[in-house]
């Protein structure tokens, strides 16, 4: 049996070979990094529950962000450096430049917020270039000018510091507490319903709807990657820690094992 070869053509250096040329693929040409980038518009999230307590004690509690790492997931510490001055409302000087520090896991950073406080119903913390609501106007009669790049004192009256900050974290952050007043009214009971001398008249109790929102986008887009699985889960998770921190306080003022002075500012 004979076999037969394939004969190629002889290539010299002036034949062309003709190749059909594709696009290239966006996947392909997109840069890596671009995967990481922050997203263009801030992520939020928003819880509200309605709790059994007036409007002042919540609000107090809220305020009082020195006691933050008692009681908040994933809080290392919470520092106040400056307050306002003293509001005509409650002639009570509400915390202002603060800086808490959150960890989980081998992660650890610490960042830098400016608070507003509107007694008995606004508390607003916000950080990077993000400046305060329109609806805290009224706190500019105890608080200084807003300004996104205020920076905590340094200790001992040393000027502005960044205090060991890392100023990347978030490029937006508003975390806005809300509370509102629901008087409510309980029904009689089926005991006293059915009493001899007819149902019992229930006082009004004041009730408080607590609305929680938080925005934020990360500066830093391994971190905004780090955070997504989580993320959904912590207005959830800080108005659950909230409720608990509201029936230990309650508790123990109804024990006597604390003053109701709870939370008074800086000092008088």
């Amino acid at each position: 049996m004979r076999l037969q070869y394939l004969r190629l053509p002889r290539l010299n250096s002036t034949s062309v070979l003709h190749c059909k040329q594709y696009p290239p693929s966006p996947l392909q040409t997109r840069p890596f990094i671009s995967y990481l980038a922050p997203p263009s518009t801030p992520e939020r999230l928003t819880a509200t529950r309605t709790l059994p307590y007036p409007a002042r004690p919540l609000f107090q509690i809220i305020a009082d962000v020195s006691s933050y790492k008692e009681f908040l997931p994933f809080l290392i510490s919470s520092d106040v450096h400056t307050y306002s001055s003293p509001d005509p409302l409650t002639n009570t000087r509400w915390p202002h430049l603060t800086t808490l520090t959150v960890g989980y896991g081998t992660f650890k950073d610490r960042y830098a917020s400016r608070v507003y406080c509107l007694p008995d119903k606004i508390v607003e913390a916000v950080g990077g270039r993000t400046s305060r609501s329109e609806d805290l106007e009224e706190c500019s009669g105890w608080y200084p000018p807003d300004h996104p790049n205020a920076r905590p004192p340094l200790p001992g009256g040393r000027g502005k510091g960044d205090l060991g900050l890392s100023k990347d974290v978030f490029r937006h952050l508003l975390t806005r507490w809300v509370l509102r007043p629901l008087p409510y009214k309980p029904g009689p009971s089926e005991s006293s319903a059915s009493s001899p001398q007819g149902p019992t008249v229930t006082p009004a109790m004041e009730w408080t709807q607590v609305s929680l929102t938080i925005e934020y986008t990360f500066a830093n887009p391994i971190y905004a990657a780090l955070a997504k699985a989580a993320a959904p889960k912590v207005a959830g998770t800080m108005m659950e820690a909230f409720e608990r921190r509201v029936r230990d306080i309650e508790g123990r003022k109804k024990d006597g094992r604390l003053g109701k002075e709870m939370f008074s500012g800086s000092g008088k």
